[in-house]
């Protein structure tokens, strides 16, 4: 099997396929796969692909890998979305939070990380950590 070629377009379902060639195939289809993956990280596509692979159907390292994805474009890309746009990101990062309180916690951890990272870029008001302690809280009432 080989893995995908530089020319391949970054799309959730072909992240998605790169993922599972990388933790299935060692070596060459490995490397190919991990460059795949880290080019897709870079470009502007990650930012709408990341969502729909944070999906919690979805197969515990392809989740860990978009949480990845997410953590470096909130962290190092942030530049790329307009300022407009901060408050959306804000709220989706809520609700992504929110979604994994009791999913794998290295994704967890990795999606708390990213809000906490660069939460001087995007403003975390008091309302938004309200609502975060809010899931929190849900999560640990229902458990």
């Amino acid at each position: 099997m080989e893995g995908p070629s530089p020319t391949t377009s970054f799309t959730s379902e072909n992240v998605e396929a790169a993922v599972v060639e990388f933790y299935r195939n060692p070596g060459k289809v490995n490397k190919e796969c991990h460059e795949w993956l880290k080019s897709c990280q870079g470009s502007r596509e990650a930012w709408q692909v990341v969502w729909s692979l944070l999906e919690p159907t979805k197969m515990m390292q392809i989740q860990f890998v978009a949480a990845n994805i997410l953590h470096f474009k909130v962290s190092r890309c942030l530049g790329e979305i307009p300022q407009e746009e901060y408050e959306g990101l804000k709220q989706r990062l809520v609700g992504i939070v929110a979604k994994y309180i009791s999913g794998p916690p290295v994704v967890l951890t990795r999606l708390c990380l990213t809000v906490i990272i660069r939460s001087e870029h995007i403003r975390l008001d008091g309302l938004f950590l309200i609502q975060l302690t809010y899931y929190v809280n849900s999560s640990w009432e229902l458990s």
